[in-house]
């Protein structure tokens, strides 16, 4: 709110419709409730996602956990033909985003933006975040095979027509997806590779307030507020930033080589 020429009265809004708006806000419908700009309302939301805008956690999700990939990007049929041709190579999720996610059953949930879904980055981001000795269910991806080493873990098998096998089922990380693309889809439209981030933070935060009531949801998130400052030439710089890194990453999978790692 440093430096900001809107009143409290349009900060407070834009804040509790963001921690209570089941899928979000879009800028469009913020600038009609508060009478600015739909460009000034956007740059409100974004200070406003900065604040959930959690880089790490430091409570390991425990008990039973479950592990679900999801493939951000349009659909190829939507797509003009010469954009599908750049994006759409291989199989899967080519030339999409590829997006990481656990969730301890009943409780939090964890997100990450990954370059790939390798075995090295799939159990990377686990044992940061998931407990040693918690049970860990999962579909049948390859990329979670030795998990077992650190986990009780079990698989379904979804392309055999299994889903639920007594306990094992990783159902809670498909529903959240579920609400993901939801917002996404309704709401937003689309979302700028750069920005993702926040809005990954925006439904992580009330995925994991949702017991509280709206008015404690609001709270927590003004008690979060304070050094959560971000300049709109920042927004900018990192989208620029992402969408160059994201060409280098398309254009080494491309080519063969490598992807790089001298930027994380």
């Amino acid at each position: 709110m440093e430096c900001s020429r809107l009143g409290d009265d349009k900060w407070l809004v834009a804040l509790r419709m963001l921690a209570n708006c089941r899928n979000g806000v879009s800028s469009c419908e913020l600038a009609r409730a508060i009478g600015v700009c739909q460009k000034t309302a956007w740059f409100l939301l974004q200070r406003a996602r900065e604040i959930v805008n959690r880089k790490s956690f430091t409570k390991k999700l425990s008990g039973i956990v479950e592990g679900d990939e999801h493939y951000h990007g349009g659909k190829a049929k939507n797509m003009h033909a010469k954009e599908r041709r750049r994006r759409m190579r291989g199989r899967g999720g080519s030339g999409k985003v590829i997006i990481i996610g656990i969730v301890q059953r009943g409780g939090d949930v964890r997100l990450k933006i990954a370059d790939n879904t390798s075995i090295e980055t799939m159990h990377e981001f686990i044992r940061a975040n998931v407990r040693k000795g918690s049970k860990f269910y999962a579909d049948e991806h390859a990329s979670y095979n030795g998990l077992q080493e650190f986990y009780t873990f079990n698989s379904v098998n979804h392309s055999a027509g299994e889903y639920v096998r007594r306990e094992v089922y990783n159902n809670s990380m498909e529903s959240f997806w579920a609400g993901f693309r939801r917002m996404i889809v309704g709401t937003y439209a689309a979302v700028d590779l750069g920005h993702l981030p926040r809005y990954l933070a925006e439904t992580t935060y009330r995925h994991n307030v949702r017991k509280l009531s709206d008015h404690d949801r609001f709270v927590a998130l003004i008690r979060q507020i304070q050094g959560k400052r971000i300049t709109f030439r920042q927004l900018v710089q990192e989208n620029e930033a992402a969408h160059a890194r994201r060409e280098r990453l398309e254009k080494e999978e491309h080519t063969g080589r490598e992807p790089s790692r001298s930027d994380g």
